[in-house]
């Protein structure tokens, strides 16, 4: 094989070694930003949960006070 071959066939494969690399980058790109908007789904979905849980708390403290509150003579 003679040098023109050899120095084609080095810049053959460094350019399918960039391709390559290239491309995982980009699929490790993909699934770290799709991790990411899984978390911040996960993030809203608890923070309303627990606005949820809070209200619940709200209903029953409420209702306690009342029971507490209320003269004997009315149960």
């Amino acid at each position: 094989m003679g040098g023109v071959e050899f120095v084609l066939l080095l810049v053959l494969l460094g350019m399918a070694y960039g391709l390559i690399n290239k491309a995982l980058d980009r699929r490790d790109g993909g699934a770290a930003r799709e991790e990411t908007e899984l978390m911040q789904d996960i993030h809203r979905q608890l923070a309303r949960m627990e606005e949820r849980v809070e209200a619940l708390e709200t209903i029953l403290f409420e209702r306690r006070r009342r029971e507490q509150h209320r003269p004997a003579d009315m149960t």
